[in-house]
């Protein structure tokens, strides 16, 4: 509560945690599992170790996981976060206090009120309206993963199980690697209507590369990626 954030999306981090006194510090470790850490000392207050080989939406994830730690975890010492996360057993202290940081770093980047909010300005009421552009919108507004915006929505009761599955196929292969930024810097919003029209038939796929500043082939790898079929309205 004292951070104060408001409902916007947490895209701002590293600004928030240098506002509040926490040390980031960012080292790429190609060959490590380890996704980053925190640690808490007298000598040096609360910092926040990141592996910049992840990918940025891993990197943010992890700072708030940690940030996690740092607000909630009673003398709270040292934290690592790898991608060897074990399930947690209601007799699993550890565990279950890694869970809990992921529950903060989720509500802390996709606010509640925020993702409902969005949604309710694209239509989407339940998941049977919701396609694999709206989870990437969603996903890309927030600065988190596919995979990261699925859970969300699930937990928020706006998806199932089922709906997590069927939509899982979606997660690109980019995304497991690091990502480099946007090379056409349209906003999300822009791309997103432009796939929506030529969903909707109102445009070709020639007008949709213009408008996505590509070629035909890469609008088709675009379309072929997200399913999108044609539906005349």
């Amino acid at each position: 509560g004292y951070l104060n954030l408001g409902l916007a999306p947490a895209k701002e981090i590293e600004n928030i945690l240098d506002a509040i006194g926490v040390k980031v510090v960012k080292r790429a470790l190609p060959k490590s599992a380890v996704w980053g850490f925190s640690v808490t000392s007298r000598q040096w207050g609360n910092c926040i170790f990141v592996n910049a080989n992840c990918t940025l939406e891993r990197q943010t994830f992890t700072l708030a996981h940690e940030l996690g730690h740092v607000t909630m975890d009673r003398d709270h010492s040292a934290t690592v976060l790898t991608d060897k996360q074990s399930p947690a057993r209601a007799d699993d202290i550890k565990a279950l206090i890694e869970v809990r940081a992921n529950a903060f770093a989720a509500a802390f980047l996709m606010p509640d009120m925020a993702v409902r909010n969005l949604l309710a300005t694209l239509g989407i009421e339940s998941g049977e309206q919701a396609s694999a552009l709206t989870i990437n919108y969603l996903r890309t507004t927030f600065g988190v993963s596919f995979d990261a915006m699925l859970w969300r929505l699930v937990n928020l009761k706006v998806l199932t199980k089922e709906d997590r599955l069927r939509f899982q196929s979606y997660i690109r292969d980019e995304e497991k690697h690091a990502p480099s930024p946007s090379r056409d810097n349209l906003p999300e919003r822009y791309r997103n209507l432009a796939f929506k029209a030529y969903q909707n038939a109102k445009i070709s796929i020639g007008r949709l590369a213009e408008l996505l500043r590509t070629d035909i082939y890469e609008a088709r790898k675009k379309v072929k990626e997200f399913r999108i079929q044609q539906v005349p309205v």
